[in-house]
Order: C-alpha cells, then structure tokens, then sequence
C-alpha cells in the first residue's frame, strides 16, 4: 500500500538523509531525495508528492518561507516539518500555518519517522477520499437540480419537531416563487406566501395532518407568482428512513411538481369528449328517433286498416311491431339524453340535479335517494358544473351498465371543501379488471374534478354495488382561471 506513496525529504546533512532514505525505502516509500530548500521546492512541483518532510534550518532558504511558497501552489502538497531542539516553538507555529505534524531530531527519530510519515499518509488519504465523496455528492446535486428543474419540479425537507423547512433545491423559486436562498421559515409560513388565497386553507389543513401523522400526502394547488400568473402545483410528501431513538420519523421529504400542463389537457380532454358525446346524442336524437317514432306511426296508421282488424293474428303482430318501436323510441330518447349534457352554474345546479333524480325516479327504474345540505355555499360556475356532470355521468352507469335497483346520493359541505356521495345497489365492478373502454365514464369524472382542483375515489367489487365520493373545493377566484 505505501509502495504508491512518493516522498521529497530535504536536509542538509547528506548522512542524515542517507539513513532517513534508507529507512522509508524499507517501508515501501517511493523517496526522493534534496540538500537544498530550493532543489527540493523543484522537486515538488515537477513530482507532486504525497508528503513533503522538511527540514527548518536549511543553507539557501529558511523553513517558515518554504512553507508558504509550497502552500502558494496550485495544488498544495501536505508536508511535515523535523526540526531540531529549542525549534519546537517553531514548529508548532508552522503547524498552525498548515504543517501536519512535527518530529524532533533526537534519538529516538528515526525509530519514530516511519510511524509519523504513516500517520500522515492515512490522513492524506482519508481527506482526499473525503473531499472526492463531497464532490461527488456536489455533483450529484447538481444534476439532481437540474434534472427537477427540466422535469418541472422542486423539493425540500421539513423538520417535524421544528416544522422549518430545510434543503430546498434552487427549483422551487421557478414553481412557487420562493427563493429559498434568501429565506428561511417554517411551512406554515412557506404556504401562507406562496399558495393562493382560494387554496390556501385547504392546503393548511391538509399538510398540517400530514406533519401530525406522518401519512403520506397528494395535493394539488394553485400558486401566488411573483412575476408571471398563477400555476398549478401537484404536491407530494412523505417520511424520510431518518427516525429518532422512540421510532419518530425525523425528517419528510417534499416534492412539488408543475402539473398546468396536465390540468390544460385534461380540460382539452373534456372539452373534446363533451363535444363528441353531444354530437353522437343529438343525431341519436334527430336520427333514430325520428325514424322510430316514424315506424310507430306509419305501424298505427297500418293497425287502423279494416284489413288488418279482420285478421287477429296479423293484427297481434302489428301491434307488437308497434311496441317495439314505441320502447325503441324511448330507449333511443334516453340514450341521447344520458350523452347529451348541459352547462350548469351556482343558481341552477340544485335544480338541474333535482330534476335528473325526479326523472329517473318517474321512470320507474330505479329508486333514488337525494340529499342535499340546505345553504351550501358554491361560488364556483365549473365546480358547480363538474359536480352536476359526475352526477350524471354516476346515475347513468348506475341505471344503464350496474342494473341497479336503488342510488343514494349525498351532497354536503365542510370547512373548506364540497363533498359528494354516491352509492348504489347494482351489480359492480372489479376496478383494476375493468377494461378501458369500460372505464371511460369513470376516466371522465376523474378529469371532470381534478380539472376543478378536486378528487374522486371509486369503489366498487362484484355484486356489492359501487360507491363514489368526491371532494371540490368550494371558492374559484376570478383571477384564477381554470385551465383553457
């Protein structure tokens, strides 16, 4: 191992350094030899040496100036200075200028030197593997950031005891206009300037439950910007492998993620999906039905013929023909109403829900349970919207796919947030077996909350019904367009 260790030793007694030489060889050293300060001084910067021993009393060039003109290098070799009695002043003020250690010329030296000079090397080693870890992992943070920054996130830790926010990548000023270089504070004081008065409480509430329990969280959000207008921000959070002598999680990691992108083409989604639906319900409409209710109507006129009401058993087949397209009609009418949607707002979205539950009920169908909290307070035209549209979407997959019997829903309101129930009796569903095409109705809700900044959950499984619930945030700012 020392075989790869090359030494200068400069003094200036020739026998010295003969016997010096003779010892460190003997240890593996690669040793290289000077008389003179200025030699050895050459000898260093055309070598690089791992050590450098020096001698404080030499003809040419007293020690104290041989130091520095070695730590004025580019790359500084370390050395050890060996002095002799009556120096160690000396020498003890050289190694506060940077020498590694000191050794006395005495009997005892050359016993000693080799131990000395090992001492040193491990140190020397043990700082370079040191100073390359920290590279490394200066490196390593780097690419990380800029890895965050072309995948539009940003990350920090938060201390759960102290609840201050610690190790925040440059990123985050980019998505949430916080240079956290500049700053310091906890995370209350970090989403109070940051997130949007319309989400502000919502993210409060929520986060503040994830620094008590330690459960991992997933919340969207809209931004205060500094310089440019408002985005949105998917944050994510959970506890890091750092806990305390009682099992207490130390640290949590959080990360933030700009996901306007994802809400403008989610919106594109259903902008294109309700277009479409809408296009195939009314030339349902105007198409089929037309054409059944014509059936029908040419059907009756044929009834009416004495020819017909002379023969029963023609007469029985007419009519039935008449029924099938009597239930054709309203089959096809029901269709094109379950596809074809319309816009609701904060004034007409309790009505429009009232009427589809009324109208399913008079079917004779399904039995529906509404409840609606009295003075729910929705401002929001596309929450209000989206909240009708789910309904829908929910009571027709209900009546038409499940061959429910019965649905309840439940319309209510907490501190901050909108919540929606709905559960019916029909036959369910094995969620993660379901077949796309399949699940396109619930792919549709999905969308048509998180554009809102909401969230749905499904559940459902063979023969026990299926229950929805969704959340929404009940304020919409003005200034904060949802995405176009």
């Amino acid at each position: 191992m020392n075989q790869a260790s090359s030494l200068v030793v400069v003094d200036d007694d020739p026998g010295f350094l003969r016997l010096m030489g003779k010892v460190l060889k003997r240890e593996g050293y690669h040793v290289r030899f000077a008389e003179q300060g200025l030699e050895a001084l050459k000898l260093v910067q055309q070598f690089k040496p791992d050590l450098f021993l020096m001698d404080l009393n030499l003809p040419d060039i007293d020690g104290e100036t041989l130091a520095q003109q070695c730590r004025a290098q580019t790359e500084p070799v370390p050395f050890i200075v060996m002095t002799g009695h009556g120096d160690e002043r000396v020498a003890v003020r050289m190694m506060k200028n940077g020498a590694l250690d000191y050794v006395v010329k005495d009997a005892e030296f050359i016993e000693l030197i080799p131990i000395v000079v090992s001492q040193a090397i491990d140190r020397i080693r043990q700082d370079r593997a040191l100073r390359h870890a920290e590279n490394q992992l200066e490196e390593t943070a780097m690419r990380l950031e800029k890895a965050q920054m072309i995948a539009g996130m940003g990350s920090f830790e938060v201390c759960p005891v102290s609840h201050y926010c610690q190790h925040g990548s440059s990123s985050l000023e980019h998505l949430i206009g916080f240079c956290w270089q500049e700053n310091k504070m906890r995370w209350n004081d970090l989403f109070t300037a940051c997130v949007h008065d319309v989400d502000r409480a919502r993210v409060l509430e929520a986060f503040a439950d994830f620094i008590q329990t330690g459960q991992e969280i997933n919340i969207e959000f809209r931004v205060r910007k500094k310089s440019r207008g408002p985005e949105f921000i998917q944050l994510t959070g959970q506890t890091l492998n750092l806990r305390s002598a009682g099992n207490q999680p130390l640290k949590y990691l959080v990360i933030c993620r700009d996901i306007t992108e994802i809400k403008n083409l989610q919106q594109e989604i259903l902008h294109i999906s309700t277009e479409e639906r809408q296009r195939v319900g009314q030339d349902i409409h105007d198409g089929l039905c037309q054409h059944l209710t014509g059936t029908e109507v040419l059907v009756g006129a044929l009834e009416s013929m004495g020819v017909i009401q002379d023969n029963p058993k023609v007469l029985s087949i007419v009519r039935e023909i008449r029924d099938l397209a009597r239930a054709g009609t309203q089959l096809s009418r029901d269709l094109a109403q379950g596809l074809v949607s319309y816009e609701v707002d904060c004034e007409s979205w309790q009505e429009s829900i009232h009427n589809l539950a009324q109208a399913l009920g008079d079917s004779g169908q399904i039995l529906v349970h509404l409840t609606i909290e009295p003075d729910l307070p929705i401002t929001s035209h596309p929450v209000a919207n989206a909240l009708f549209r789910i309904t829908q979407e929910a009571v027709n997959n209900a009546r038409k796919h499940a061959r429910a019997s019965s649905i309840a829903i439940r319309i209510y309101a907490k501190t901050h947030w909108l919540g929606l129930e709905i559960s019916d009796n029909g036959q369910g569903f094995e969620p993660k077996s379901r077949s796309r095409k399949k699940g396109l109705g619930l792919h549709l809700m999905n969308y048509q909350a998180e554009v809102v900044g909401g969230h749905l959950d499904v559940h459902s499984s063979p023969q026990h019904g299926t229950q929805i619930s969704a959340r929404f945030p009940i304020t919409h700012h003005p200034e904060i367009p949802f995405p176009k």
